[in-house]
């Protein structure tokens, strides 16, 4: 991670972020985070997210109703209704290029990872953005890969390591990782994709909330259903 881990961090800044904890407390609304956490001044929430004992943010920005339990990221943007369960660590981690003579980043970057640098230019792009869709899952101790990008709606296994782009809906398990299934037919995974739910206001999710645990097995015309009730809500 680019900057101090939690575990090293410097009074001052530790002081700055529980003056900032507090303030962001007051001023977004929902916005609750535990003691033991740390999120850089950089950070942005939209509203009603839980941060979690353990969790670490450094340059993320994240979605309404989205929390994260115990984790850490990094030059990330997460979006609504994510849920991170604890150890998973996303983005923000830098890379190593294997074609070059050394790994070592004192022979490809000015940061000083090691208290030197050889060079006076950065010959690689280090840190890239990873992108969390809406309604992600990710299980305990998953990694998620610098500039990775999760679709929608897709479930994270706990421990997975995640190197590549993952679709929409998709459920991924394993070293590295690999699409083991969908959640849903694809029909029904487009009509999601294209209805967008959770961008209604909250007193249209309410309304809705009863119907999106009635079923297990969704048909698009179950997907046409509720988007014609969203519609008489709103």
């Amino acid at each position: 991670m680019p900057a101090s881990s939690p575990q090293i961090l410097f009074l001052p800044e530790r002081i700055a972020w529980q003056v900032r904890r507090l303030k962001l407390m007051q001023e977004v609304p929902g916005f609750w985070a535990h003691w033991d956490t740390y999120v850089s001044a950089d950070c942005v929430f939209a509203g009603n997210n839980h941060l979690f004992m353990k969790t670490w943010l450094y340059r993320v920005t994240m979605g309404s109703y989205s929390y994260i339990a115990g984790a850490r990221a990094g030059f990330t943007t997460i979006g609504s209704f994510c849920s991170i369960g604890p150890e998973a660590l996303i983005g923000g981690l830098g890379m190593h290029p294997t074609n070059f003579l050394t790994t070592h980043p004192a022979f490809f970057s000015t940061k000083k990872q090691a208290g030197v640098s050889f060079v006076r230019s950065n010959a690689v792009k280090e840190l890239s953005q990873t992108h969390i869709g809406h309604d992600v899952w990710i299980g305990a101790r998953a990694l998620i890969l610098d500039g990775v990008k999760i679709g929608n709606g897709a479930i994270i296994a706990a421990n997975a390591v995640v190197t590549k782009h993952v679709p929409a809906y998709a459920v991924m398990a394993g070293i590295p990782a690999r699409q083991i299934k969908s959640r849903f037919k694809k029909g029904v995974a487009d009509c999601l994709e294209q209805w967008q739910w959770w961008n209604y206001p909250e007193r249209v999710l309410k309304e809705l909330a009863p119907e999106f645990t009635k079923k297990t097995d969704w048909t698009v015309a179950d997907i046409k259903r509720l988007i014609s009730k969203a519609s008489e809500i709103e």
